[in-house]
């Protein structure tokens, strides 16, 4: 400070007020388990939470926590002696493996042990992570860079490549599975179709000097791949016989099974009569003979193991080849199913609560088939296979974190991710490198993950990309939500009471026998009065779904009256006015055609978009001459190539039984006259790759603004603090002229803007300019039909 008529400054004591910075804190693990795996001996699960690793006694309530960094771990894998783990945790900014063993002979169990030692397997630039040892302890399998299967020789400390990657791509990390056959000579995994992106199941060798062998061979989705039936048979998850979405992705599952061996198929086919006299004890002699694998021959020996289809979340064969046990996800319910071959006999072993949310399932059975470990809703739990009795498994729930350090490491993961996973390598020319230094500067001032996600959002932001930015979705029970009354009223009312404008159709006011006048006052609430300047809405805070008491006055005819309704929340009344909206944009399209086009707006791009899509289209304007599919305000998904089939129908033959020609014909379930798409700036992801593809098919003209080009696909990668998520665009998409997507902006057919004023009055230029374009095409060449029948 420089005081007046003094040239020397000098300096002042200045305080600020921060908030506390924190250290290490202790954070409550409920329901956070992301991954498990049982012991060989059976007797502990290690399972990671929190980017950690634990380990839990099945039997008994003790939980070791094994890793204790702020980076995560992953993929964590037990030697078949049960002394040694293996995993992978990313440390110096790479993805590493490493072991940690029990130190001390005399303890057996890493539940017990007092000393552990981690030692580093494979470290260096290349990603390396997923490993799991093989069943002698010879070997370990693990992905490099994300797509490459390779096997590390613990003895020889070397790597073979099993596969290229070439034919491998890793959307989300660990979504390629894979696993080891019994006598550790050979490997299932998932690969690539040839030229589709969905997989099958291949076999490959360990040893790394043969093909892979694709043994599911068909254009479904194939995953999961497991070995049972003593190794003489690969199980495998499809789509391929599921309910499926009637657009866009989505069906159930089913369970398969493609036999290596005519011995293990015969076995599979035996009669319930026949496997009866078969002791459990006995089903092992069975194997003692080794056949050589036919895996060129499966495909005449693939069997549907699932009599029903489901949402299907894992399954397991028991060790005696009798049974399999699957888990389905239905109704926030997890079930526990067992199918018995022999039998032909399905049954319901129990419910898990847990569905519907975001974490991870697995299942598994132990060594003698007597119990299933499941994993589901972040909890573990035992089942018996026999009387389908559940037991939740217990852990250690309240854990020490340094949440500074946390973050740190979270920072540099997402920085990580976006350098090696973003679509283009030139990462849209941003300096990435400087990006990542400027903002890490910034982390020590922040305490708390809702100023995380806000500046790294802030980082994300300079890749001039879609399909990002980083956000903080805490789980609160107790947040404010404010119900609804389901009316527009006047915020120019200076008196007592709500003055209503409009009743909302098909609101709770609407169901009323007493119709409520425009200018109608509601003056009490439950028996209170509303106060002049009253903000009511405090009134209405969570109260949706409950009974309240409305005291209703009519200036018009001075008349009082008293009506109990129930209240809905945001969302129902948000509903009601998109159906009120789209009714008023139907009765438009109606009015300026007089009668001769359709109206359709695709809200979603998903199951449901398609479905109401379909719904109204066919359930309202089967009969007319043209439609107009509106597409504005949508915020994409994945229905482009659904809906561009269903537009661009063409008739090639009508249906003319006797007596009737209103039959229409074929394609029956597709759209075979003229239409035209309205889209707008708002369109996003899905909503302008449709649009794009509309024009390039030439299906049709577009109608309204330019969309924002914003073609990629995107992976919403949940961190290890589950609280924090962000995005990464990792599928570019390109045109027929080779450009990019992603970042060109698509030009309307017919350019016309609806502005403030338009709106304000309820004009829809846009709307307007789709009907006169549609109406000035000239009319199709009606159908020639036979002369005198």
């Amino acid at each position: 400070m420089q005081e007046k008529g003094n040239e020397a400054p000098k300096k002042i004591r200045v305080t600020i007020q921060t908030d506390d910075k924190t250290n290490s804190e202790m954070v409550k693990l409920s329901n956070s388990i992301t991954e498990m795996v049982v012991s060989p001996k059976g007797n502990e699960i290690a399972f990671i939470a929190r980017g950690e690793i634990f380990v839990t006694s099945i039997d008994h309530k003790t939980t070791k926590r094994i890793t204790n960094t702020p980076e995560q771990e992953r993929s964590v894998s037990f030697h078949p002696e049960g002394r040694q783990l293996v995993y992978a945790s990313e440390r110096n900014n790479s993805w590493n493996l490493y072991t940690t063993s029990i130190a001390r002979e005399e303890e057996k169990s890493f539940y017990l042990s007092t000393t552990l030692t981690e030692e580093t397997l494979l470290a260096g630039d290349d990603e390396t992570f997923q490993p799991i040892w093989s069943p002698d302890g010879k070997q370990i399998a693990y992905l490099q860079d994300r797509v490459q299967l390779r096997v590390y020789d613990v003895e020889k400390k070397t790597s073979t490549t099993l596969h290229d990657g070439s034919r491998s791509y890793s959307y989300s990390d660990g979504d390629i599975e894979y696993s080891w056959s019994p006598d550790s000579k050979n490997l299932l995994t998932m690969l690539l179709q040839k030229q589709r992106w969905t997989e099958n199941v291949f076999l490959v060798a360990a040893d790394g000097k043969s093909e892979p062998i694709d043994l599911s061979r068909n254009g479904y989705y194939d995953m999961a791949p497991q070995w049972s039936w003593n190794g003489e048979a690969a199980l495998w998850i499809s789509n391929r016989h599921g309910k499926k979405s009637h657009g866009s992705w989505g069906s159930e599952l089913d369970i398969y099974a493609g036999f290596l061996t005519n011995r293990a198929h015969r076995l599979f086919q035996l009669t319930e009569a026949e496997r009866d006299e078969i002791k459990d004890e006995d089903w092992e002699k069975l194997f003692e003979e080794k056949k050589k694998l036919d895996p060129e021959g499966v495909e005449d020996r693939i069997e549907r193991l699932s009599i029903h289809s489901t949402n299907l979340e894992g399954a397991v064969v028991a060790p005696n080849g009798r049974t399999v046990f699957y888990m389905g996800s239905e109704r926030e319910k997890f079930q526990i199913w067992s199918h018995d071959f022999y039998k032909k006999e399905t049954k319901l072993l129990t419910s898990l609560g847990g569905a519907g949310g975001s974490g991870s399932t697995d299942i598994q059975i132990s060594e003698d088939g007597k119990n299933l470990f499941v994993l589901a809703g972040g909890s573990l739990h035992k089942i018996g296979t026999g009387d389908g009795k559940s037991k939740s498994l217990s852990y250690a729930s309240e854990i020490t974190f340094d949440l500074a350090a946390e973050r740190t490491e979270m920072f540099q993961h997402i920085w990580r991710q976006v350098r090696e996973k973003f679509h283009r390598t030139d990462i849209h020319g941003t300096d990435w490198d400087f990006y990542g230094k400027e903002y890490k500067k910034l982390l020590p001032a922040i305490n708390n993950n809702y100023d995380f996600a806000e500046m790294v959002s802030e980082m994300l932001g300079e890749l001039d990309a879609s399909h990002t930015g980083c956000f903080y979705r805490p789980s609160f029970n107790t947040g404010d939500s404010t119900a609804s009354l389901g009316i527009y009223h006047d915020w120019n009312h200076n008196g007592p009471g709500i003055r209503i404008l409009e009743v909302i159709p098909r609101s709770p006011l609407d169901l009323i026998d007493e119709k409520l006048p425009a200018g109608t006052i509601i003056e009490k609430i439950n028996g209170n009065k509303i106060a002049a300047g009253e903000n009511h809405i405090k009134r209405l805070n969570r109260k949706a779904g409950e009974r309240v008491l409305l005291s209703f006055f009519n200036p018009a005819d001075n008349k009082r009256w008293e009506e109990v309704i129930r209240l809905i929340s945001g969302g129902q009344e948000g509903e009601l006015l998109y159906r009120r909206w789209l009714k008023k944009m139907r009765q438009k399209t109606e009015e300026l055609s007089g009668g001769k086009l359709g109206y359709v707006h695709v809200r979603q791009m998903n199951d449901s978009g398609f479905r109401d899509t379909f719904a109204s289209v066919f359930g309202h304007h089967s009969d007319k001459n043209a439609l107009i599919v509106d597409t504005r305000f949508n915020g994409g998904g994945w229905l482009t190539e659904d809906l561009t089939t269903f537009l661009s129908g063409k008739t090639f033959l009508r249906f003319y039984p006797r007596g009737q020609s209103n039959m229409g014909g074929e394609p029956l379930f597709r759209w075979t006259k003229p239409s035209a798409v309205i889209m707008g700036e708002g369109n996003y992801s899905d909503a302008h790759l449709f649009p794009f593809a509309y024009k390039t098919l030439e299906i049709g003209k577009l109608v309204g603004m330019p969309v924002p080009g914003t073609g990629t696909a995107v992976w919403w990668e949940r961190l290890h603090d589950r609280t924090i998520i962000f995005g990464i665009p990792q599928v570019s998409t390109i045109g027929p002229n080779g450009n990019y997507l992603e970042n060109t902006q698509l030009e309307p057919d017919i350019k016309v803007a609806n502005n403030p004023e338009d709106r304000e009055s309820g004009k829809d230029r846009q709307l307007e300019t789709a009907v006169k374009h549609l109406l000035s095409l000239p009319a199709p060449k009606p159908w020639t039909f036979p002369k005198g029948q």
